[in-house]
């Protein structure tokens, strides 16, 4: 799935693991349209940092976690911004 990244956060959780939230605007070819408001922006929960800043256009790699649902398993950076 294609994407752009508008921000990411990292914390530590209870168990003491990182965690690194993303949010994607999903599917959008062009960043000047993605940052218009309104526009569906879905949160990424992984325990890897990946190197993405605000903006980047980038596709997201998701694995099955084997209780049924898909966990992101990369990031790689299609477009840099800037």
């Amino acid at each position: 799935m294609q994407g752009v990244v508008t921000g990411y956060k990292h914390f530590v959780g209870k168990d003491g693991r990182p965690w690194f939230v993303y949010n994607v605007i999903k599917n959008f070819s062009d960043v000047g349209k993605a940052l218009c408001v309104g526009m569906e922006v879905a949160q990424y929960w992984c325990n890897t940092q990946f190197d993405v800043q605000p903006n980047d256009k980038v596709e997201l790699t998701f694995e099955p976690n084997g209780s049924g649902r898909a966990v992101l398993s990369n990031i790689t950076v299609l477009k840099k911004e800037g």
